[in-house]
This record gives structure tokens, C-alpha cells and sequence, in this order.
């Protein structure tokens, strides 16, 4: 959800269809150029620890970049700064994604049978757990997948 939440902040600042669309490539063309970067330096230093940096990344980022647009005034710098929060947060993602898939891969090897539960929790769990009508359509499968948050 939040790969889409960038461009319809722009959309709301400026109501620019052109703004937004810029805003969504900005946030996806770095991200897509991070993949083998990411990639590299999972492989060099550890899944755990580009995670963890980049989420830190990420939060340090959204805390200055709430400050800073609260001090700014309405207009261009307000959109420039939304949509270089984008970009660099795209790249940050990437990152995290990375890192994210490199663990799974080596979880989903131990589990012997369960894979599909591993590739669950990286994928569903953050979306489908909170309660979307897809998901509660299907609550009778939900007994055979793990997750951490009770279905109501």
C-alpha cells in the first residue's frame, strides 16, 4: 500500500494527474535501478543487517521529512520534497524487499513442507492480516496458515 501512498500525497498537495505520475515513476525508476546494488550488498553483509539499516533509513527519513514539510510552505517545495522522499524511499524499500526475500529463501529451505507458509508472511500477512474482505473471504483456509494476528 505505501509503494502507492507518495504519488496520492502529490495528488492531494498539488491535484496534478502529470505530478503524480511523475511522482510514482520517481519512486519506482530508483527503486528498480536498486535491485542489483541490494542484491550485492545483502549477499556481502548479511539480510539481517541491510533490514535493519534500511528500515532505520526509512523511519529517520519519514521523521525528517514530516518535520521539514511542516515547517514548509504550501507549493513546490512542499511537492519537491514529497517526491524526493519517494524516490529515496523506493530505493530504501528495495532494500529492505531484498533482504526480506534473501531470509525467506533460507527460512523456506528449513521448513521442509511449510515454504508456502514463509512466502505467506512475506507477502500476505502485513496486508491480508489486517482484515481485507479477500481475506476474510477465504477465513475457512485461514486455520491452515500461520499468522500472528487473530481473524476475526
Amino acid at each position: 500500500m505505501s509503494t502507492y501512498a507518495m504519488p496520492l500525497v502529490v495528488l492531494a498537495i498539488t491535484g496534478s494527474a502529470s505530478l503524480t505520475g511523475l511522482a510514482f515513476a520517481l519512486e519506482w525508476i530508483p527503486r528498480v535501478a536498486a535491485f542489483g546494488f541490494a542484491g550485492a550488498l545483502v549477499d556481502r553483509s548479511g539480510a539481517a543487517i541491510v533490514s535493519f539499516l534500511a528500515s532505520l533509513a526509512r523511519a529517520l527519513l519519514v521523521a525528517g521529512a514530516a518535520a521539514a514539510l511542516s515547517a514548509l510552505p504550501p507549493g513546490t517545495v512542499e511537492t519537491v520534497t514529497v517526491i524526493a522522499l519517494a524516490a529515496v524511499r523506493g530505493v530504501l524499500t528495495q532494500f529492505s524487499f531484498i533482504a526480506n526475500e534473501a531470509v525467506g529463501a533460507v527460512v523456506s529451505r528449513r521448513t521442509d513442507r511449510q515454504a508456502h507458509k514463509v512466502q505467506y508472511q512475506l507477502v500476505g500477512a502485513h496486508s491480508d492480516c489486517v482484515g481485507n474482505s479477500h481475506f476474510r473471504a477465504a477465513r475457512p483456509l485461514s486455520r491452515y496458515l500461520w499468522c500472528p494476528v487473530s481473524i476475526p
